[in-house]
C-alpha cells in the first residue's frame, strides 16, 4: 500500500484591491456533479445554498454509437459538499467486462470515464474580540486536509497516450486535484454573474463577449491567493499539460493519499477583515473499452475537510452562518504587542512556512 503524507506551502495575504460596483447578492454556495459517459450528468448547484450532492450510477449494457459491439461496463461517481461540516467530497470508478456480444473494440477507439466534483464557498469575516492578546504578526491558517485512496484490477496500461492539439492525453487513467482559493467579497457574485448572462438580452453576440470578459477580468482581479495539488497516474501528460506555478503536481500512484493545502491570512494591522474562500475537489478515471476484466476507482469520499486556525483574541463569522466552529482553533499569542492602529494595508503573494498548530490557552 502506497501512502502519501505532504504539506502544500502556501500564500501568505497582505492587502486589498478595489473591485468594480456590482451587486453582492452570492455569499457562500455548494455545488456538486458527476458524470460517466454514457451515463447521464447529476448535478446540484445552491447559491446561498449550504449543501449539494449529486451521484452517476449506470451499469446497462450498450452500444457505442455504430459499433456493433454491446458492451458490458459500468460507472459510478458520487460528490458532496456541505458548509455544515466544512466538507467536500468526490469519487469516481468505471469498470470494464467482456463484451456481451460483437468484438472487442480497437484500442483507442471508446474509453469509458467518470468524472465528480464538488465545491463549496464562505464569506468570512475575522475581527478582533481582545485586544490584550492581539500581537504583531499574528496570522490566521486556512487549512485544507484532502484523504484519498486510489485501486485498480486488472491488466491496465497506464503509460499510453496520445497526441491531440499540442498535448499529450491518456487512454486509461486515474486522478485528483483539490484547489484553495482566497477572493475579495464580491468574487462570487462577480462569477455568478458571468456564469448567468444570456445572450438573448444583448442586442449583438459581441456586445455579449463584452460584458462576460469584463465580468471575467474583474473576477479574475478578485483573486487574492490560491494553491492546488493535482496528481496523475501517467507522467507524460503531467509533463505536457499547463501548471499553475501556485500548484503541485504529482505522480499518482495507487494506494492512500493524504495531502494538506494552506493559506495565511495576516492579521497584524487589521480591526477585521472580510474574504471569501473555495475549496475545490474533483476526481476522474478513464478505462479504454478494450481493457477487459479491469476496474479503476479514485475514492475521496472520505473527505477534504477545511479548518481556520486563529491567534487568540480573534473570531471568525461566516455569511452561511453555517460553518462549524468546532473546525476553528486557537493558538497561543507568542508576543504581546499594543493594539494596532488596525487599517488594512497591502495585498500581495509570498511563500510561508507551515504554521504549527499550537493548544488552546
Amino acid at each position: 500500500m502506497h501512502m502519501k503524507k505532504f504539506t502544500v506551502g502556501a500564500a501568505m495575504l497582505t492587502a486589498v484591491v478595489s473591485l468594480p460596483a456590482s451587486a453582492a447578492t452570492i455569499t457562500h454556495h455548494a455545488q456538486a456533479l458527476s458524470y460517466g459517459a454514457p451515463a447521464a450528468n447529476s448535478e446540484q448547484i445552491n447559491a446561498n445554498g449550504n449543501s449539494a450532492s449529486a451521484a452517476t450510477a449506470f451499469s446497462t449494457p450498450f452500444v457505442w454509437g455504430s459499433s456493433s459491439t454491446t458492451q458490458d461496463a459500468s460507472f459510478a461517481g458520487s460528490a458532496s459538499a456541505n458548509l455544515s461540516e466544512g466538507a467536500i467530497r468526490a469519487a469516481s470508478a468505471v469498470e470494464n467486462r467482456q463484451p456481451i456480444s460483437g468484438p472487442v473494440l480497437a484500442f483507442g477507439e471508446r474509453q469509458h470515464m467518470n468524472y465528480s466534483e464538488a465545491r463549496i464557498g464562505d464569506t468570512f469575516t475575522i475581527g478582533i474580540t481582545d485586544p490584550a492578546v492581539v500581537y504583531t504578526g499574528a496570522k490566521a491558517t486556512l487549512k485544507l486536509d484532502i484523504h484519498g485512496t486510489f485501486t485498480t484490477t486488472g491488466d491496465i496500461d497506464f503509460a499510453s497516450v496520445y497526441e491531440q492539439w499540442g498535448a499529450q492525453y491518456t487512454y486509461n487513467s486515474f486522478q485528483f486535484s483539490s484547489g484553495l482559493t482566497v477572493r475579495q467579497a464580491g468574487g462570487f457574485d462577480l462569477f455568478h454573474q458571468a456564469n448567468t448572462l444570456d445572450p438573448d438580452d444583448f442586442a449583438s453576440f459581441e456586445e455579449y463577449l463584452d460584458a462576460f470578459y469584463a465580468l471575467n477580468d474583474a473576477y479574475a482581479a478578485s483573486l487574492i491567493a490560491g494553491t492546488g495539488i493535482a496528481q496523475h497516474s501517467n507522467q507524460a501528460y503531467l509533463d505536457s499539460t499547463f501548471q499553475l506555478p501556485t500548484w503541485t503536481y504529482e505522480l499518482a500512484e495507487t494506494g492512500e493519499v493524504m495531502a494538506s493545502l494552506l493559506l495565511e491570512i495576516d492579521l497584524s494591522n487589521i480591526d477585521d477583515t472580510v474574504f471569501e474562500w473555495e475549496a475545490s475537489l474533483w476526481t476522474r478515471v478513464i478505462l479504454d473499452s478494450s481493457t477487459l476484466n479491469a476496474s479503476i476507482n479514485a475514492d475521496f469520499g472520505n473527505t477534504a475537510i477545511l479548518s481556520l486556525i486563529l491567534p487568540q483574541g480573534f473570531a471568525l463569522t461566516s455569511a452561511s452562518d453555517a460553518f462549524p466552529q468546532s473546525n476553528v482553533t486557537y493558538a497561543d499569542a507568542t508576543s504581546v504587542s499594543e493594539p494596532a492602529t488596525l487599517a488594512l494595508i497591502g495585498f500581495g503573494l509570498m511563500g510561508v512556512a507551515v504554521a504549527r498548530r499550537r493548544k488552546s490557552a
